[in-house]
């Protein structure tokens, strides 16, 4: 009897609306993620407008392999208008040849600007670009100093051939810098990185509607004819079925997106998150109670979310408010096996403050 209840329960919330526009929420995410993580071209793109000259410096800047899409700009083409009108991001103009700009800048030690960079605004791709020009020419200024300090004065000047010997044997290959990845990095694009994230953020969502709904079904009176003594159990399964469905749409993004996932591990810390949303989701409809309020709630939930959980970037500040979140626990669990034991404890205490909290209202 109970069973047919919970049946009937989870068809008239999977049947509603709001549900059904969030279930389909992942496939459209997974269609986006594949189209865009499939694609050749990068993030950024950036224009180059040079002469004919400087073919070989452009060359070698058009085949690195990076998340910036470079293009050449034709001749007739206005650099600026393009980055203007949204074609391009950001455009590198060179005039001249840029050997010889940059040898007869350090000849005379008379500097100035050999390549001009149009932005439209200051950003993080915008700085990522410019960092990345500084050391592409660090590599062309480079054998124009050792030329023109070390080996004016000696036997090898003006021997082309003998001075390019001597400065290949004087180029150091050790590196000054190691850099370490603590974590397992995939080869996948980077455009798949925040896609867990994201499909998380699709799961908050889900319990957060499923509370509104809740919450509307206890002001219509739904659960009048419904005695039981454990309120909070039936509170519990009310989310159970739509949530399962939503976090099996999610595991099977995941492996559909990733071919690197550990299975029990995805698994396990899906279906934690699950349970943890459940119990965060209620105790919130407990205490804002009103399904309109809960409306206008949502919206600042999922901000919450996106800038506290490591979606997008990484953020040190507000441990406190990270703490309190459900998704914070499952991001960083993928790296750390201790926030899957922290996101066990979170459900815990959340049950018990609801507890608390159930017996608190029931003597007021």
């Amino acid at each position: 009897m109970k069973l047919r209840r919970y049946m009937m329960l989870y068809k008239h919330i999977m049947f509603n609306k709001s549900f059904i526009i969030a279930l389909f929420m992942v496939p459209v995410l997974v269609s986006m993620f594949l189209l865009v993580g499939n694609k050749d071209e990068g993030f950024f793109s950036i224009g180059i407008k040079s002469d004919a000259e400087n073919l070989e410096f452009i060359n070698k800047i058009v085949d690195m392999d990076s998340v910036i899409d470079f293009r050449m700009l034709d001749e007739d083409t206005d650099p600026e208008n393009e980055v203007l009108n949204g074609s391009i991001d950001a455009a590198w103009v060179i005039e001249g040849n840029l050997v010889e700009e940059l040898t007869e800048c350090i000849v005379k030690n008379e500097y100035h600007p050999v390549i001009k960079v149009k932005n439209k605004d200051e950003s993080i791709s915008i700085r990522y670009a410019n960092i990345l020009l500084d050391c592409i020419l660090f590599d062309e200024v480079t054998p124009i100093i050792f030329e023109n300090y070390s080996l004016k004065f000696s036997e090898y000047y003006g021997n082309e051939e003998t001075f390019e010997k001597a400065f290949l044997n004087r180029k150091t290959t050790a590196k000054f810098v190691e850099s370490t990845y603590l974590e397992d990095l995939d080869t996948k694009s980077v455009a798949l990185l925040p896609v867990r994230g994201l499909l998380g953020l699709f799961l908050v969502l889900l319990g957060f509607l499923i509370s509104i709904n809740l919450s509307k079904d206890y002001e219509k009176g739904l659960f009048v004819w419904w005695n039981t003594k454990n309120v909070l159990l039936r509170d519990y399964l009310y989310y159970l079925g739509p949530m399962l469905a939503g976090t099996v749409m999610m595991v099977l993004a995941q492996f559909i997106l990733n071919d690197n996932n550990d299975v029990l591990k995805e698994i396990l810390s899906a279906l934690l998150l699950m349970l943890a949303i459940i119990v965060s989701s209620n105790l919130l409809r407990a205490i804002i109670i009103s399904p309109r309020r809960m409306s206008v709630f949502l919206p600042v939930l999922l901000l919450i979310n996106l800038v506290f959980c490591p979606i997008f970037v990484k953020f040190s500040l507000a441990l406190g408010i990270r703490l309190l979140l459900p998704l914070f626990y499952y991001l960083r669990g993928v790296t750390y096996d201790m926030y899957i034991y922290g996101i066990i404890i979170y459900i815990l205490v959340i049950v018990l403050g609801q507890l608390l909290l159930n017996r608190f209202l029931k003597r007021k």
